[in-house]
């Protein structure tokens, strides 16, 4: 194994391929101010060799981009962003996913703290929020930042074992407000299999994946069934958002909590969700963000506004 100084000694005319998708810009620059002339990203190794540079962010994304098929709900979306800035999101990931030029995405890179972006709404002292991927707390100290520690209740749902014991032990300050819950989100409640990793990417296995493990998940209008519905969703899933947002269908339209999907786990997501959130509630604007300088962290706002300008009342 080298290290990046003895990369940038003695390999400067040797081409170097990285195979991450979180860390790829910062390890191609550091690698490029060491001399190294051909440092390859992980979003073209995946379009060449998607069997052996495997990446579920970037995969089939220049087909799915450029396929006629997809021009229309692509079109349609466009018109639905209630914002130039969503616009300029929207257009700029596109553009990415075909030229994979990462100068894109600075250039649409929000500064804001993710999920709590004040661009799109503000947050009021009664919230009550679903963050649907809690992982091992981070939106939870964001989002008691965000309000001030002035909140009515938080529902953090998290089905990998040792992310949720973080969760819960964050929770435990606070047990009057903080309800932690060791599962997923789905479309029903009941059991699916996890790839249960102990990082971010633990997720929802797929019907022809083998392995995982049965753990329980949930559907949040059978959740919220008896219980005061959330003003706030948040989900960051793994690519199973579309499915749990499915499961929040009565909600959605019923109780219109605002909405904060990740639309990045495959490239799809950034038309497909936006249109399902429209079809759960034809009042629903459309917001999009984007918070890192890779393909990571894109989000799509839903929220019913009054007035204008994208901030809710």
């Amino acid at each position: 194994m080298l290290s990046p100084e003895e990369i940038g000694r003695q390999h400067r005319c040797t081409p170097v391929l990285l195979a991450s998708t979180m860390f790829d810009s910062v390890i191609r620059e550091d690698l490029e101010r060491r001399g190294c002339e051909a440092v390859v990203p992980v979003g073209y190794l995946n379009l060449r060799l998607p069997d052996v540079f495997v990446s579920r962010e970037y995969a089939g994304a220049f087909t799915a981009v450029t396929d006629p098929a997809n021009r229309p709900a692509i079109e349609e979306v466009y018109t639905l962003l209630a914002d130039e800035k969503s616009r300029r999101v929207f257009v700029s990931k596109l553009a990415h996913y075909v030229d994979l030029e990462k100068s894109r995405l600075d250039a649409i890179r929000s500064a804001a703290p993710v999920y709590f972006d004040r661009s799109v709404y503000e947050l009021g002292s009664d919230e009550t929020m679903v963050d649907g991927g809690a992982y091992v707390g981070d939106t939870l100290a964001a989002f008691r930042r965000a309000t001030r520690d002035r909140f009515r209740a938080y529902f953090a749902f998290e089905p990998d074992q040792a992310n949720f014991a973080k969760v819960a032990t964050l929770a435990a300050a606070d047990r009057a407000r903080i309800e932690p819950i060791a599962a997923g989100l789905a479309r029903r409640t009941g059991q699916l299999r996890f790839s249960s990793t102990s990082s971010v990417d633990a997720r929802i296995l797929a019907e022809d994946e083998p392995g995982g493990e049965a753990l329980p998940v949930v559907g949040l209008d059978e959740f919220f069934a008896d219980r005061q519905p959330p003003t706030l969703i948040k989900m960051d899933i793994e690519g199973s958002e579309e499915d749990a947002l499915l499961g929040a269908s009565g909600l959605a339209n019923r109780a219109a909590p605002k909405m904060a999907i990740s639309v990045y786990h495959h490239p799809s997501d950034l038309w497909s969700v936006p249109l399902l959130l429209k079809r759960l509630n034809p009042d629903y604007r459309l917001y999009l963000r984007h918070y890192t300088r890779e393909v990571d962290d894109t989000v799509c706002y839903a929220l019913v506004t009054k007035g204008s300008g994208g901030r809710s009342a």
